[in-house]
Order: C-alpha cells, then sequence, then structure tokens
C-alpha cells in the first residue's frame, strides 16, 4: 500500500510525553491545546516531508481546519480531538475525515444530555441498559456523531441527534449510520470506527471510502516525534 493510500490514527497520552514537554506546556496552560497543536505539525511533516514550520491553515465557514500551505499538501486531510489525557488525529489523503476522544466518566447527567441530543430511540435503548454500561454505550454515541459532522465539515451547527447509529447489538465491525433531515447522506459513503487506545478513553473514527484504504487504518504513537526538537 502506498504511503497515501493509507489511513493513520495519530495519538498522545499526555500523562506519558516526555517531562521537559509536559512541564513547558504546563507553564504556558492549556496543555493539551498546546500539545494537540504540535501533534498536527509533527504528523503532517511525518506524513509529507514539509518541515513544521511550512504550515499554514485556514477555516471553512463552520470553523473546521484546513491547509492553507504548503500547496503540494492541499489535498491532505486531518481532525484532531483532545481531552484529558488523550490527543488524537486522523488523517488521510483525497478524502474526508473526522475523529473525536473523549474521557470515560462517572456522570448521571449525560443520560439527561442523551434526551436532547440523541434520537429517541438512541435515548431509550441507552436507558433500558444496566448502569454500569451507559456511560461507556453514551460516549460510544457521542463521539461517533461528533467523528462523522467533523468529518462533514459541519461540526455542530446540526444537531448530532440528526445522525443515528444503532449499537444494540454491540459494537459490531462494520458500523452503520442513519440519516434524518436536513442531513442527506449514503450510510454506504463512510467506514466508522470504535477504538479504546487506553482504558480511560472512547475514540471514534469516520472515513470517507473510496480507493485502497477501505477498511485499512493505521494506529500511530505520536509520542516520538513530539519529543523531537523540530514539533515542540
Amino acid at each position: 500500500m502506498s504511503a497515501r493510500a493509507a489511513v493513520h490514527l495519530w495519538y498522545a497520552r499526555t500523562d506519558a510525553l516526555e517531562p521537559p514537554l509536559r512541564l513547558a506546556t504546563r507553564a504556558r496552560g492549556k496543555p493539551e491545546h498546546l500539545i494537540a497543536r504540535a501533534l498536527v505539525r509533527s504528523v503532517l511533516s511525518r506524513l509529507t516531508g514539509f518541515p513544521t514550520t511550512a504550515w499554514r491553515f485556514g477555516a471553512n465557514d463552520y470553523g473546521r481546519p484546513v491547509i492553507t500551505r504548503p500547496a503540494g499538501a492541499r489535498e491532505l486531510r486531518f481532525s484532531l480531538s483532545h481531552t484529558r489525557g488523550l490527543i488524537v488525529c486522523l488523517t488521510a489523503w483525497n478524502r474526508q475525515v473526522g475523529v473525536d476522544a473523549e474521557r470515560l466518566r462517572d456522570d448521571e447527567s449525560l443520560l439527561d444530555v442523551a434526551d436532547r441530543c440523541f434520537d429517541p430511540g438512541e435515548a431509550a435503548a441507552l436507558r433500558g441498559l444496566p448502569a454500569g454500561d451507559r456511560h461507556v454505550r453514551f460516549l460510544e454515541h457521542w463521539t461517533l456523531k461528533e467523528a462523522y459532522l467533523k468529518a462533514r465539515g459541519i461540526g455542530l451547527s446540526i444537531s448530532p441527534r440528526r445522525v443515528q447509529f444503532d449499537l444494540e447489538g454491540g459494537v459490531a465491525r462494520d458500523i452503520r449510520a442513519s440519516f434524518a433531515p436536513p442531513l442527506s447522506d449514503d450510510t454506504s459513503r463512510w467506514g466508522f470506527g470504535l477504538h479504546r487506545i487506553t482504558e480511560a478513553h472512547v475514540v471514534a473514527t469516520a472515513v470517507e471510502r473510496g480507493g485502497s484504504a477501505d477498511g485499512t487504518l493505521v494506529v500511530n504513537d505520536a509520542a516520538p516525534a513530539l519529543a523531537s526538537p523540530d514539533t515542540t
């Protein structure tokens, strides 16, 4: 498989980074946000060979980041998410991608969020689960919705209840979505995945299908690249 055919999921556990990087970012505040910016530049440079200082970014009408320079990398797509303890970045050439990461937490208010933001059938199924299973299932639904809306480039400008996922039979290998107006899409256009990079986090990916990358996702630890002087 050529380098441009692969879809890559890059991650960095912020509690496992080298001490100098952790201390430098904590001294300046918002460590996940600062490390995330470094991670994007480092992984884009690793994929293309361009130096980390070469990257310039713009945004679409909904605020989604896009590459504006170097010109030779404008067809490289990326999506970024960070939560306490984990940063993830999904990359692919010539196809839309979205990723979302959330940290597990024991919070009964998530059921109220589901009532507001999930399809009624999804919310009812969630409430029907044993209490110990609800938090993981909530975050599986939530991260899949966010990943898809990021891949579409529209974010939460559309209610997440407009895309639904049926996970009642367990997390299947082939996750399917359905769509309600004003969303208009074909579920066969997308490949979805759920990943447990750590026991404390749920990560979801949405990748536009096409070409030889279908079903192939490479998971990479980005910490070594972040530790190099050129990426911090």
